[in-house]
């Protein structure tokens, strides 16, 4: 597993897609130093990569923290949404 600095619009894309399937992406809102982050652009998300291309990622995002559904959620993310 792999911790992925990503836009939050991009977790919010996608936790409208996996809600309707009753699972809810597990994130964090916080800086490289572990703070809280301030401004709402970034949000961490752990995922398993499953392959790659020029432009994108496919990710297994994981679920569960909150309601106990593990079956986690795959998607692309565009590589210009995820932070260096």
């Amino acid at each position: 597993m792999t911790e992925l600095k990503v836009k939050e619009w991009i977790v919010e894309r996608e936790q409208n897609k996996a809600a309707r399937y009753d699972r809810w992406i597990d994130y964090s809102r916080r800086n490289d130093d572990g703070t809280p982050a301030r401004d709402g652009d970034f949000v961490w998300v752990i995922a398993t990569v499953e392959a790659e291309t020029e432009n994108a990622v496919k990710v297994t995002l994981e679920t569960g923290a909150i309601v106990g559904s593990v079956a986690g959620w795959s998607c692309w993310i565009p590589k210009s949404q995820i932070a260096a």
